[in-house]
């Protein structure tokens, strides 16, 4: 992992989300129940994308990770962490100063990622939309740390060069136009 980024969580709640769903979206994780305190995210790049992050609370970077139950979903190529006080994806993606159009800006940026507002990390989504498995760890309850995939190790070939192969394109089969919906 590299590029290590400092947030902290201060309502003891996160969304685990595309910054553009609302609360009541089936493919996202809200107001799940976290320790308070710092937390840091760490990315991994491949293919110059983000491939994957992980975010924890310091005092639990190697906590037990299970797979969650969620297919986290993203529709608008880009997944974060945010405490759930910042947490607002109905303002105006052209309102730099409020939180979709922070979000927006951050992924869009050289770096593809970053904290927002101090109380969160979003990242671009790799490839961008679709659907992506998170591993979750709780100590008593409580979220502590965080990890998404948006591209596999297994989506490269030998020498490191990204292997199509296995990627679902929307609309390549002929009998099944939206085989990736």
């Amino acid at each position: 992992m590299d590029n290590a980024f400092d947030f902290e969580i201060v309502t003891s709640k996160v969304c685990l989300s595309d910054p553009c769903y609302t609360k009541d979206t089936w493919c996202g994780e809200y107001d799940v129940p976290a320790l308070n305190g710092p937390w840091k995210a760490e990315v991994v790049r491949r293919d110059n994308r983000i491939a994957e992050f992980r975010a924890f609370h310091v005092d639990h970077s190697a906590a037990k990770m299970h797979k969650c139950s969620t297919d986290f979903g993203v529709d608008s190529g880009q997944f974060g962490i945010f405490d759930s006080s910042i947490y607002d994806p109905e303002t105006e993606y052209e309102d730099k100063d409020k939180f979709y159009g922070a979000v927006c800006e951050l992924t869009l940026s050289d770096e593809q990622c970053g904290v927002i507002f101090g109380k969160g990390f979003v990242s671009g989504s790799g490839y961008g939309d679709g659907g992506y498995d998170g591993w979750a760890a709780y100590d008593h309850g409580n979220l502590v740390n965080f990890s998404i995939v948006f591209i596999s190790e297994a989506e490269f070939d030998d020498e490191g060069e990204p292997s199509y192969d296995g990627i679902c394109k929307c609309g390549s089969d002929e009998d099944n136009p939206c085989a990736c919906n």
